[in-house]
């Protein structure tokens, strides 16, 4: 794998915590310091040492660098770009993959969780008495819980699954004893997120031709593509409020359902223009002024500003396995999961 060389002098700091990530780094010679600051204080979180990598977790959830590095000594580094690493994952299983995401998750959240811990710490009075609330990860970033389990049954899908008939399916205490492997944590969610996606038909729940209890993608196709959509959308959505609300979906619905019958693969639709003909029929659209800007979250569909309108560009092949996707979204947040 290509990489570029870089020298890095003592105390020189390689990243931030809050840094976007472009760059990983393996360390050839020397030493370096992951930390956090807490106040003015280094909170170190590993010392890295010749052979090791830091900074490849931001590459498969594109979010912020989780904490700080910088050099103890001189340290010489092989600097990996983000073209790099992905020309890289493109030679490898998509179920190694799909581990490696899982695996990085859940060492963010323990980054997070030691993070959390302090700052609890650094909360709390001479007398014990705790003076603010300490929000953890899965508080601060709810939609995770739906990418990490999403994420469990690509990868027991690519070790275990089989093919029955026109489904693919997979014993359903495989993903369950995944989920608890890698995050050391209850079922109970994630048989909760799993009840959600059944509701929006990309699995079922049945019995195979030998009478186990399995789960079954009925096409495992859209299921792969929604995991992709759900990540992409996660990405461009604020962390505290990632879930649209219920004026969003109509209006993306309504969309949809007006390229749909167009008969085009290709659409523009004037936002002024669909709103009055959908008011005509009796249909509420008073929320939407303001769902517009949701819709930016959606991955490939082209907003542009026209004259005191707005035309959105809707591409149906792109779209049309949408109006679940968003459903899937909206159940997860009227199921109080987050």
């Amino acid at each position: 794998m290509a990489g570029t060389t870089k020298l890095f002098k003592e105390n020189e700091i390689i990243f931030k915590f809050g840094d976007p990530a472009d760059s990983m780094y393996i360390v050839r010679k020397g030493t370096l310091k992951v930390f956090f600051l807490k106040g003015a204080e280094e909170v170190s979180l590993a010392i890295l040492k010749e052979g090791a990598v830091v900074g490849e977790m931001a590459f498969f959830d594109n979010k912020p660098r989780s904490a700080s590095v910088k050099s103890m000594g001189v340290t010489e580094c092989v600097e990996i770009t983000r073209a790099d690493f992905d020309k890289l994952l493109t030679q490898l299983p998509k179920w190694v993959v799909t581990m490696m995401q899982s695996l990085v998750t859940r060492l963010r959240q323990t980054n997070e969780k030691i993070q959390a811990v302090e700052a609890s710490r650094a909360s709390t009075s001479d007398n014990g008495t705790v003076t603010a609330a300490v929000i953890l990860p899965n508080q601060k970033y709810p939609y995770q819980h739906v990418l990490r389990v999403f994420r469990i049954l690509l990868l027991a899908l690519a070790k275990d699954g089989q093919k029955e008939g026109k489904d693919y399916i997979l014993a359903r205490e495989i993903p369950a004893k995944l989920w608890t492997d890698f995050f050391e944590e209850e079922d109970l969610l994630f048989n909760k997120i799993l009840e959600t996606l059944q509701k929006t038909k990309f699995i079922e729940f049945k019995q195979d031709s030998r009478k186990s209890n399995v789960i079954a993608f009925t096409n495992r196709g859209v299921f792969v593509h929604f995991v992709e959509f759900l990540g992409a959308f996660a990405k461009k959505q604020t962390p505290l409020k990632p879930f649209w609300s219920a004026a969003a979906v109509s209006l993306f619905q309504a969309l949809i359902e007006a390229t749909v019958t167009s008969g085009y693969d290709t659409m523009n639709v004037s936002f002024k223009n669909l709103q009055s003909d959908l008011k005509n029929k009796g249909i509420d659209t008073s929320g939407w002024n303001q769902a517009i800007t949701e819709m930016a979250c959606i991955p490939d569909l082209k907003i542009t500003p026209a004259g005191g309108d707005v035309m959105f560009r809707v591409l149906l092949k792109e779209h049309k396995n949408y109006v679940n996707y968003i459903k899937f979204i909206q159940l997860f947040l009227d199921s109080k999961l987050a």
